[in-house]
């Protein structure tokens, strides 16, 4: 077996290796000078190299991957933080293959933590991540854990191969490396600021999917467009709010809607309809896009459609005018109404309300795109990766099976959003009201969901992730902006709806028809962080 390595710095580190054509190679991510950064490359699984042992991912290209399989030599598992999809396991695992390439088995220095059954059908060890000694194995984690997939329409992050010299890799000049320097091998450069043991021990506790938000503070990207995470002083966790224990009481406005909805049944009644059915107008396309509403040179719009859905409110509360309850203390139905004309309050609750919920589960490995479990440039490319297959061409190519938002929508996170948006309950005291239940044929009896709904999902989640880059490296990439997002996805999802000859029609509309009976068991209904008392500033 011949291994090749990259000599830039005139250092031998590697961080991977890739079985193609026929050959082993060593490279590195972080380096970038990947021999393969064009195609796609499953992950295999841990092999060891040099001595003392050192646990690398192994790679393969497509085509590689039957000759390997008859080459590699099932040896063992390694228990990893990381969720890894392995190419010949049957699915994501944190117990991941270690291959031995050579008839001569290498020496682990790892402790056995167990035994488990492999994909066939013998018994092997299972290995920990605990040292025994000083000349223990050194594990360098995979960067691209459920395998690497290229970015074709973002030239800087492929590398030019002409400038990355290959030579032969003589084994013995792997320089030992003590286990008090790390147990996870990592680059000499300071590209990376983060440990990727405690961040996947955080990822897999009990409270990871109840807490992390995916969102990170502006300026993530450094110029390398590196998405760089310092769980120290940039944390991905949201700040938690919370109310204060030592907060002043302090004297009821009477002039909020929040005060005038406790208060004044009537008036609570009408108000909580009235909320709901801005929502409804919004997922059916009756109005401006909620990205548009929320913007300041809107109020004009905003309330104009107060002001449209106002009688149609008092008409299905079976409320008239003159119910309405007036005295001394209460402002007039014309001032009341105004509080929200001139404001976004719950317009920008809306928002606020579904990005909290994206960002939420789309994270997570149950709802969404498993994004706790990866970090570093494997974060950045797999977050570029969902934008590209959001925006064109990959948006509006075709056959469906090829199509970015058919592959969105189908997905888990699509449900989700579905569920909290249009089926979830609103949480007005005494008044408990979705949106479907406003209007069951346009959200429970059709054929599919609204347009505007599909789009508002897609939006608030591409929002979502655009959230990770700072608005420099969001400038330099030409990204639409979600508005602008939100009326192409307007415009090319009845494109896609009368793809009536597609071979994959059939299976695409049964999954949108889907969409229009989720009931809370369908989905995993992610907890989002607290907040403390936003609603209440809102309202």
């Amino acid at each position: 077996m011949v291994f090749l390595h990259n000599s830039d710095d005139s250092a031998p580190y590697f961080d991977s290796v890739v079985f193609r054509n026929d050959t082993f190679w060593t490279f590195s991510f972080v380096l970038k000078n990947c021999p393969e950064a064009t195609v796609e490359l499953p992950f295999v699984g841990y092999i060891p190299v040099g001595s003392p042992a050192v646990l690398y991912p192994l790679y393969s290209t497509r085509a590689g991957l039957t000759i390997l399989g008859s080459r590699s030599i099932l040896s063992a598992y390694l228990r990893t933080p990381l969720v890894h999809y392995a190419a010949y396991e049957q699915g994501p695992d944190l117990d991941v293959p270690i291959y031995m390439l050579e008839s001569q088995p290498y020496i682990l220095g790892l402790l056995v933590v167990g035994q488990k059954i492999g994909h066939d059908g013998n018994q092997y060890n299972l290995y920990g991540f605990t040292i025994l000694d000083s000349e223990d194995t050194v594990v360098s984690l995979a960067l691209y854990p459920a395998g690497y997939q290229p970015l074709p329409l973002v030239s800087d992050l492929t590398c030019d191969l002409t400038q990355a010299p290959f030579i032969p890799l003589n084994l013995a000049m792997i320089e030992r490396r003590s286990v008090s320097d790390s147990r996870v091998r990592s680059p000499t450069i300071n590209r990376l600021r983060f440990d990727p043991i405690a961040l996947a021990s955080r990822a897999h506790s009990s409270v990871a999917d109840s807490s992390e938000s995916g969102l990170l503070e502006s300026g993530s990207i450094v110029s390398s467009s590196i998405v760089e995470t310092s769980y120290k002083n940039s944390s991905a966790r949201p700040a938690r709010g919370g109310k204060d224990k030592a907060k002043k009481s302090e004297p009821a406005n009477k002039g909020t809607l929040k005060f005038i909805m406790a208060n004044y049944p009537n008036w609570g009644k009408a108000l909580a309809h009235l909320r709901c059915l801005l929502r409804v107008a919004v997922c059916r396309g009756d109005c401006s896009s909620l990205f548009l509403l929320v913007m300041a040179d809107f109020q004009t719009e905003r309330a104009a459609v107060i002001q449209s859905i106002w009688p149609e409110t008092l008409n299905l509360c079976d409320l008239q005018l003159n119910d309405l309850e007036r005295d001394n203390d209460t402002l007039s139905d014309a001032d009341i109404l105004a509080l929200n004309k001139q404001g976004d309050a719950w317009f920008s609750l809306f928002m606020y309300d579904n990005k909290r919920q994206a960002s939420a589960s789309i994270v997570t490995t149950r709802a969404g795109f498993n994004l706790t479990q990866i970090f570093g440039v494997a974060l950045h490319d797999k977050i570029m990766s969902i934008i590209l297959r959001l925006t064109p061409p990959q948006s509006d190519c075709l056959p469906l099976a090829d199509n970015g938002l058919v592959w969105f929508l189908s997905h888990q996170i699509t449900k989700e959003l579905a569920y909290h948006i249009v089926f979830r309950p609103n949480a007005t005291p005494r008044h408990r009201i979705s949106v479907a239940d406003l209007d069951p044929a346009s959200f429970r009896q059709a054929a599919h969901p609204p347009v505007a709904t599909l789009s508002l999902i897609i939006t608030s989640c591409y929002d979502v992730l655009l959230d990770y880059f700072s608005n420099e490296f969001k400038d330099s990439n030409g990204f639409i902006h979600p508005s602008e997002m939100h009326t192409h996805i307007c415009e090319t999802l009845p494109m896609l709806f009368g793809q009536s000859d597609d071979p994959s029609y059939a299976t695409f509309m049964t999954a949108m028809n889907a969409l229009c009976n989720i009931k809370k068991g369908d989905v995993q209904r992610v907890t989002r962080p607290t907040r403390g008392t936003k609603r209440d500033k809102v309202a």
